[in-house]
């Protein structure tokens, strides 16, 4: 699989999101990044859905799929239900679906990263006739616990892979070369680019010990060359985009 191209849509949710205000996005040039404060803007599963049906597309699609971004699912079970329900839509979509426990830019933070409220999510997920592999989308800012717990229940659930990493939240971050200050660049979003590269590796490095290289690991995050895509195909990546 390695080396394989695939497209993967921004996340998507049950309900149409406008996204949250502006401004929702900054450039970081001398770090290589961005601060993105986006808020999962998407027309919602239904829509997208539609969409989709009516095109080919020649190269692997990948689905990733998160909670609307409103203050209802900041309720645990009413996220749960808002997660299946765009399972079920793109149940016949696509060639793999991603479930984002990790945007950093919704309400209600990351609710799915303790073992208990994973496990009740995957269970309701794993009611519905499971038609491609899943991926579980992971936070680059993650305790050892938390990693341990969350690749414990999605081994349970017969979760087939974990894409890694998304945004970080860490402002201390030592790869940030610029100087943020909260009055230019509100204490808000999520981290992309160079900024998450080593968080990226080191967690594909974890998540490749810890499953004893059997999981799929699609790394994500600050790849800007071959040689950077090549660090984690020989960390354990499988796939990267």
């Amino acid at each position: 699989m390695i080396g394989v191209r695939n497209k993967i849509i921004g996340s998507i949710t049950a309900l149409p999101c406008k996204g949250n205000e502006k401004p929702r996005l900054w450039r970081l040039k001398k770090s290589k990044g961005l601060v993105v404060y986006y808020g999962l803007k998407n027309d919602g599963a239904e829509k997208i859905a539609k969409k989709l049906k009516s095109k080919k597309i020649a190269i692997p699609l990948g689905i990733s799929i998160a909670k609307t971004n409103c203050l209802e699912t900041a309720d645990t079970q009413k996220g749960i239900y808002d997660y299946v329900e765009s399972y079920k839509i793109f149940s016949d979509i696509g060639d793999y679906i991603t479930i984002n426990i990790s945007c950093p830019n919704a309400y209600g933070g990351l609710p799915f990263t303790d073992r208990e409220s994973l496990s009740r999510l995957l269970t309701e997920i794993g009611k519905v006739k499971k038609t491609k592999p899943i991926f579980i989308k992971m936070a680059p800012d993650l305790s050892d616990k938390q990693l341990d717990e969350i690749i414990e229940v999605s081994q349970k659930h017969e979760i087939d892979g974990f894409i890694c990493v998304n945004l970080t939240k860490d402002r201390e971050n030592k790869s940030i070369m610029n100087k943020i200050k909260d009055k230019d660049l509100p204490n808000m979003g999520g981290i992309s680019g160079k900024v998450v590269e080593e968080l990226s590796n080191q967690l594909i490095a974890k998540v490749y010990k810890k499953t004893n290289g059997k999981a799929v690991v699609i790394g994500c995050g600050g790849i800007f060359s071959a040689e950077d895509a090549y660090k984690k195909i020989k960390l354990g990546s499988s796939l990267h985009n």
